[in-house]
């Protein structure tokens, strides 16, 4: 299958195009930091990862994309263009936390044991959770929640990677680790991901929604 990745959750936004039956690898542009403001920056790397692929637009058969935690903003980015992609065509749509993704990318790179996967929640929050990577693959050992920073740094004390992108406020001690585009493909590639409706698809979300309804006003 011919796949359109996005990861677009960080401050390091990537896409990438692989198809694992004529690819070796998949081919993956990033865009700077500074020009993530702009929405056209994204299709610009949509257009050099299909060039450098060799593929049109039509050539597409699945598109994936990381949910977050992270940029709410880039993660919506990347749910409009997955759905007016297969609005307009019959490809496929997959998704998965970028919190999947990172542990897909530290299994690429050839880490094994224990590893805390962390992202900046906003509001001075952190989300994380416990990762295991194994030869056999990966395995989330705690679901993602909001957990403190102290509580972050005894985890790593104990000698599991602390690892996330865009802490540098918060947890300036964690390894930075970017989820990539190129490791979301691979992990959908694999399998085990099921296709899903592209109306579906959702950020990872995990603040209570706080909604107050104005009263109605005396005429």
């Amino acid at each position: 299958m011919k796949i359109l990745s996005l990861e677009l959750s960080s401050t390091r936004r990537s896409v990438a195009a692989w198809d694992p039956e004529t690819m070796p690898r998949p081919v993956e542009a990033a865009g700077a930091p500074r020009a993530q403001r702009s929405g056209t920056a994204v299709f610009a790397l949509v257009n050099d990862v299909l060039k450098e692929a060799g593929w049109e637009r039509g050539d597409v058969e699945g598109i994936a994309l990381g949910t977050g935690p992270g940029s709410l903003t880039g993660v919506r980015a990347a749910i409009s263009i997955a759905q007016g992609w297969a609005f307009a065509t019959a490809v496929q749509v997959f998704s998965s936390a970028s919190t999947n993704v990172i542990a897909w990318d530290l299994f690429e790179a050839g880490f094994r044991g224990a590893a805390t996967i962390a992202f900046d929640g906003q509001r001075g929050e952190i989300y994380a959770a416990e990762w295991l990577v194994q030869d056999s693959g990966v395995s989330a050992a705690t679901s993602l929640s909001c957990v403190a920073a102290q509580d972050l740094r005894r985890s790593a004390a104990s000698g599991a990677l602390l690892c996330g992108p865009d802490l540098e406020r918060l947890l300036p001690e964690a390894r930075v680790l970017f989820p990539t585009a190129a490791g979301l493909a691979r992990g959908i590639a694999r399998g085990g991901v099921e296709p899903q409706a592209p109306q579906a698809l959702a950020p990872v979300y995990l603040r209570e929604t706080q909604f107050v309804k104005i009263p109605a006003q005396p005429r």
